[in-house]
């Protein structure tokens, strides 16, 4: 999981695109267009934005401010599970 703290400028905009993992914006400061799956939805202070894993979503800042983005990688349990069971061997 990363949390990835963010300024910008109005007028600025990340393009359209989607990503495997899920992603949310929690705004700080500011305003912007967020759009995630063809919704558009104005977004201020406190405002949290959920990207679904997959969904098309585009931001286009109305004025300067600040967000946070999380983004939390999609996981297979069957490969988590590998992992600790590696670990575990490992260590005896």
């Amino acid at each position: 999981m990363t949390f990835a703290h963010y300024e910008f400028d109005a007028g600025s905009s990340i393009h359209e695109h989607f990503h495997a993992q899920e992603e949310v914006w929690q705004i700080i400061e500011g305003e912007l267009d967020m759009t995630i799956g063809g919704v558009t939805e104005r977004a201020g202070p406190g405002f949290a934005g959920v990207v679904p894993p997959n969904t098309p979503h585009a931001v286009r800042a109305i004025t300067g401010g600040r967000a946070i983005i999380i983004d939390y990688p999609c996981a297979d349990p069957a490969d988590a599970a590998g992992a600790f069971n590696s670990a575990a061997e490992a260590a005896t």
